[in-house]
């Protein structure tokens, strides 16, 4: 359930901490939004690679370990879900489960949706704003 605290000024915007922890990204970021645009831009490239090679992963060592780093980039962007669901699958996953890994996959196309458009719901008005400012500024 989304919290109902003021964020921004506005009630509507708080973030639901179940997809996306903002205080963690925020603090992580030093609030800095040129490095909060480059970090998530970077988080969605390693989620695109994850995606591609966990369809070619071979060995439950290599599945674990592809989880693992996932895991730390998603804390790192306080992609809450998308954390408890590799570490989930970096201590039970299995690539001799053919099935399980394709779930895997669409979990974690569902979770990496669901962060990203929180991630866009939050962070665009502050986006907004910054781009205002610099074209203010020039």
């Amino acid at each position: 359930m989304t919290s109902q605290k003021a964020f921004f000024g506005q009630t509507h915007l708080a973030p639901n901490p179940a997809i996306f922890d903002f205080d963690t990204f925020d603090h992580l970021t030093m609030g800095d939004l040129d490095l909060q645009l480059e970090v998530l831009s970077l988080f969605r490239e390693q989620m695109t690679a994850t995606f591609n090679t966990l369809q070619n992963t071979d060995t439950d060592a290599n599945l674990r370990s592809h989880m693992h780093t996932l895991r730390g980039a998603a804390a790192s962007v306080g992609a809450t879900a998308i954390v408890e669901l590799a570490k989930h699958w970096e201590g039970h996953g299995s690539v001799h489960d053919r099935a399980a890994v394709k779930q895997l996959h669409v979990e974690f196309q569902v979770q990496a949706e669901c962060y990203f458009r929180e991630t866009d719901r939050i962070l665009s008005p502050r986006f907004k704003v910054l781009a205002r400012q610099r074209r203010i500024a020039s």
